[in-house]
C-alpha cells in the first residue's frame, strides 16, 4: 500500500505538469461542444501513465487511478467538477467505468473509460 501512494504522488507531480491553463480551457470547448479528438489528444498521454495495480477489493486496479484523475481535473481546471459514479459498472470486455464532468456555469457530460485488467486505462467516448 505504501508503494502505491508513493505512485500515486509521484504520478500527481507527473499529471500536473502535462495539464496547462489553456488545456483547462480547451478542455472545457471539448466538452461542452463533444469533440471527442480534443479531448482524446489533452487526456489520454495523463490516463495513460495510469498503471493496474490490483488490490484486495479492486481486482482491476484503476479505482484509485481513476479517483485521482478526476481529483486531478477538478483541481486543475476551476471550471470542472468531475465524479466518478460508476466505477467498471458496464460489463463489457474490458469493463468500462463513467465519470460525470460539470462545466460551469450549467453543463453536463459523461466520459466513458475503459478499464482494463493489467491494461492501460482509455478514453472511449463522451455524450
Amino acid at each position: 500500500m505504501k508503494y502505491l501512494v508513493y505512485l500515486l504522488v509521484f504520478f500527481s507531480f507527473i499529471s500536473c505538469e502535462k495539464l496547462s491553463n489553456s488545456d483547462c480551457e480547451d478542455l472545457k470547448s471539448a466538452f461542452i461542444n463533444e469533440h471527442f479528438m480534443e479531448l482524446d489528444q489533452i487526456l489520454s498521454p495523463i490516463l495513460e501513465e495510469y498503471t493496474s495495480e490490483p488490490i484486495n477489493n479492486d481486482n482491476l486496479g484503476h479505482k484509485e487511478n481513476l479517483l485521482h484523475f478526476v481529483d486531478l481535473l477538478t483541481e486543475k481546471c476551476s471550471d470542472l467538477a468531475l465524479n466518478l459514479p460508476c466505477y467498471a459498472c458496464i460489463y463489457t470486455l474490458p469493463p468500462k467505468s463513467k465519470i460525470t464532468v460539470n462545466i460551469q456555469p450549467n453543463h453536463q457530460k459523461t466520459l466513458s473509460i475503459s478499464t482494463p485488467e493489467g491494461g492501460k486505462l482509455k478514453l472511449l467516448s463522451i455524450h
